[in-house]
């Protein structure tokens, strides 16, 4: 671990860090969790001209957004301690393609969760037959864009990611041996779902239950790396004021 990480503000920056990892791994469950189910049919546009299942579907994607960049404020801490490990290129890069793939999921959230809800509750209000199947092509437009702007944003942000992180966080003295193969092993099935969402077509229920699996496995590794990190800066923090 450098130097850098040993002083005050290294500790602050890993506890911001951790509070961010933290707080997106709830916002995502909660945003999962509540989400419920959504498509590109009448029963669906009628559904999110209503608020969604839940009757949340904005402030739930709202959620959604926060939980991307806790995910991302986690990752930048990471990063600033495996700086000091062999394999530190790997988790700069893994930094970048958090930060893309983070912002390409941004773009899909605020799709799905804001201008679906405006196109579906347009729909609705519309009374010519005519109008109501234009406004249901724009929304199968619209509808089809999110998915696939969401699976690239997924590949890079749930597939790559944690792909490059693992590799980073091997042979390094910090982290256990099990981290990295946990990391591997969403970035493994991120990839898998990103790839599946670009080039074909998955139904909610999959996609719900994959994406769960691998959003599960990046929280998890993601949380422990910062809660470890943290752990060591204050050992180490504690050892200088006692010397």
């Amino acid at each position: 671990m450098e130097s850098q990480g040993d002083t005050a503000p290294g500790l602050t920056f890993q506890r911001i860090g951790a509070a961010c990892a933290c707080g997106g791994a709830v916002m995502g469950l909660i945003g999962h969790v509540f989400h419920g189910e959504a498509g590109v049919s009448p029963q669906g546009l009628t559904s999110l001209a209503e608020g969604g299942q839940f009757r949340i579907y904005e402030v739930d994607h709202l959620a959604l957004f926060l939980a991307v960049v806790g995910i991302v404020g986690g990752m930048a801490a990471v990063t600033d301690v495996i700086r000091g490990e062999p394999q530190c290129a790997w988790a700069r890069f893994g930094l970048l393609a958090g930060v893309l793939g983070g912002a390409v999921m941004l773009v899909g959230i605020a799709i799905d969760g804001f201008t679906m809800v405006r196109v579906a509750k347009a729909w609705a209000a519309a009374t010519l037959p005519q109008e109501r199947e234009a406004l249901f092509q724009v929304a199968f437009g619209v509808w089809w864009t999110f998915v696939h702007v969401l699976g690239l944003g997924i590949l890079m942000l749930f597939g790559v990611t944690p792909l490059l992180y693992a590799l980073s966080m091997r042979g390094g003295e910090v982290y256990p041996k099990w981290l990295p193969q946990l990391a591997a092993a969403g970035g493994l099935v991120g990839l898998g779902l990103g790839f599946a969402m670009t080039f074909f077509t998955l139904t909610y229920h999959m996609y719900a239950v994959v994406f769960g699996i691998t959003a599960s496995l990046e929280s998890t590794w993601l949380v422990a790396a910062c809660l470890i990190n943290l752990r060591s800066l204050k050992t180490v923090r504690g050892e200088e004021l006692t010397a």
